[in-house]
This record gives C-alpha cells, structure tokens and sequence, in this order.
C-alpha cells in the first residue's frame, strides 16, 4: 500500500501530526495555565481542536471526491462526447476556511465558558435541567449562528444561500445533535470537573464537528 506519496498527502499528514502536537504540549500543562488564565487557556485548546476537526473534515472530502472519481469514470468514458477529468492532484488545503472555523471555535470557546457558569449556578446539581436548557436555548442559537457565519464569512454568500443553507441544514442538523448530545452533555455535567467541561465537550466533537463541515461544504 502506497503511503504518502502525494504532495497533498504529505501537507494533510504535517498539518495534523502538528496539530496533535500542539494539543499534547497544550494539554499537559492544561492545569496549571488554567489556575493563572482560565479563559485564554480553554479557549486555546479548543481552538487546536476546531482546527484538527477542520483539518480531518477536508481531508475527509477530499478522499471522498477521489472515490466518487473512480466511481464515475468508467461511466464518463462510456459516454460520447464526455471527457472524464480526474480529481487534481495540485489541490491544496483550504487554509481560510480552516481559519475561520478556528475564529468560531474561539466565539464558541469563549460562550460556552459564560454559559456553563451560568446553568451551573442557576441549576445547581440539577443535570436533567442543565442540559434541558443546554440544549433548548444554547444549541438551535449557536447552530443557526454558525449557519449564518459559514454563509457570510466562509462562503461569501447572499440571503438566498443562507435561506437554503436553514432549509437543508438546520433541522437536520438540529435532529442529529438531540439524537447524540444530550447524553454526552449530561455526563459532562455530572462527571467532569467543572474547569475540564468545555474541553471535554470539544474533544468530543471532533467527530461532530467534522460531521458539520462535511455538510456544509
């Protein structure tokens, strides 16, 4: 089996040994950065993973172009008059997306720190209504927020787009988050120590949040 031997496997592979790096260095000082700056700490981290997801979620797409490529090549030979033009192979990392998504994460780093506050001094030890107002209030508000964001700020689109981005996405996606978040937020709340809460939930959304950059893109 062939490894590496593109120039853009070669990029994909160096931009996440080195994001996986910057996370293990960030991360085993996690603790004590966190008693002398909680915010710029949390709010580091999950910008690492917002990008690792990001990273993961790109390269995910472009492994998928090139089997939809296979796939249909033999069938556009086979079609007279049509040419088959095979995926590029110059294709590079989409580096202003990948920043972008990071900016997001920072937002998103930032609100969730306010808010777990919040629901856990207006919840106490009440986990069912914590993650009840979680996922009520925070979750439809931060998702139409990334729609709009992902519309305007990645993809540069008009009010049309972004109404078709809320008519094809935000249910969906919306039905997808209850049908996996809810439980995980719950034992975020219950059992992990309170300064651990926004990077646990983060960690845990790579996979989502290459779920989400998948269908949008």
């Amino acid at each position: 089996m062939k490894i590496l031997t593109t120039p853009l496997q070669r990029q994909y592979t160096g931009l996440i040994v080195s994001e996986l790096l910057l996370l293990f260095l960030t991360g085993i000082n996690y603790t004590s950065y966190y008693e002398s700056n909680p915010v710029f700490i949390t709010v580091m981290i999950d910008s690492i993973l917002f990008a690792f997801s990001d990273t993961l979620a790109q390269l995910i797409a472009v492994e998928q172009k090139k089997l939809n490529a296979k796939k249909n090549k033999k069938k556009s030979f086979e079609n007279i008059g049509e040419k088959y033009e095979p995926v590029s192979r110059t294709s590079s990392f989409d580096y202003y997306r990948s920043l972008t998504f990071i900016i997001w994460g920072i937002l998103m780093a930032y609100l969730q720190l306010v808010w777990y506050e919040y629901l856990r001094s207006k919840f106490q030890d009440n986990y069912f209504m914590i993650v009840l107002a979680d996922q009520a209030i925070f979750v439809p508000i931060s998702l139409a927020g990334m729609l709009v964001y992902v519309n305007y700020i990645q993809d540069f689109g008009d009010l049309k787009l972004l109404i078709s981005k809320f008519k094809n996405l935000f249910v969906y996606t919306l039905i997808c988050n209850y049908i996996v978040w809810p439980v995980i937020q719950y034992c975020n709340f219950k059992y992990i120590p309170d300064y651990l809460q926004v990077p646990f939930g983060c960690a845990i959304g790579v996979v989502w949040n290459c779920f989400i950059c998948i269908i949008q893109h």
